[in-house]
């Protein structure tokens, strides 16, 4: 459990922005036109028993959770609505075992799973949370789950009909994605840190202190704002794992706002 001790530790400087397979980040950029498909199946899981290695492994899974955009989906940027698909809401999951505990590395195409109460455990992440430790018996504290911050996606934060709709969608999604990510699992041939410092401008902190002594996120000058809360991190890190006999995981992580 050190060594996931070990990147824990180095993923919690910054803000856990994206998990991608670094082989399939070129595909991932190719435009897949407007569509306006009703809502697919959720995918089907593979059967048979999972295989745990003996030694540090690495797997990588990703999948769809667009859901229905057709509806008129209500997106989570000032009351705009979907009306097609341009690119999909990805869902993935970086699966790190050290020989008896699972970690995961989470992320989803969305601007935030919970609502107007932080750590509500009937919100989005916390029922993520527990599907994942109720089917694969992964504890809460083994899981990073993060967003992209997408505007362009439901607001998984609010209760709506089409946004329950799509949740239920989500959550079907989501055992599927971590058992793919775990049957996917390779020792290592090899891996790498590195550290790099963002552009100025892309890393912020919305959170300002004003005048009158309280805090707001993005306030407008009437609200007389005198500084920033805290300090952003410029810093961007990556790991990289390369395994022995599948595709390379690159782990790429960052602070926005």
């Amino acid at each position: 459990m050190k060594k996931i001790i070990v990147l824990f530790l180095l993923l919690a400087l910054c803000l856990p922005l994206f998990a991608g397979c670094a082989s399939s980040l070129e595909s991932g950029l190719e435009e897949i036109g407007t569509k306006t498909e009703e809502q697919k199946e959720p995918e089907e899981q593979e059967t048979g028993e999972i295989v745990y290695p003996d030694t540090f492994a690495v797997g990588y899974a990703t999948i769809d959770i667009s859901g229905t955009p057709s509806e008129g989906a209500p997106l989570d940027y000032y009351g705009g609505k979907a009306t097609g698909i341009h690119d999909p809401l990805l869902l993935t999951c970086v699966a790190l075992w050290d020989g008896e505990e699972v970690a995961l590395v989470m992320t989803a195409d969305l601007k935030k799973m919970y609502g107007n109460t932080l750590f509500n455990t009937s919100d989005v992440a916390g029922k993520s949370l527990d599907i994942i430790k109720n089917k694969f018996k992964i504890p809460a504290e083994n899981v990073i789950l993060s967003c992209t911050h997408s505007h362009s996606a439901p607001d998984a934060g609010e209760n709506h009909a089409s946004n329950l709709r799509w949740q239920q969608y989500y959550y079907k999604q989501l055992p599927v994605v971590v058992e793919n990510a775990l049957r996917d699992l390779d020792v290592l041939d090899g891996a790498y840190t590195g550290k790099s410092i963002m552009e100025e401008g892309i890393t912020f902190v919305r959170r300002y202190y004003l005048e009158s002594g309280k805090v707001k996120m993005s306030p407008a000058a009437s609200d007389k704002p005198v500084s920033h809360e805290s300090e952003a991190d410029p810093e961007l890190r990556t790991i990289r794992f390369d395994r022995k006999n599948k595709k390379d995981v690159l782990l790429v992580n960052f602070q926005t706002h």
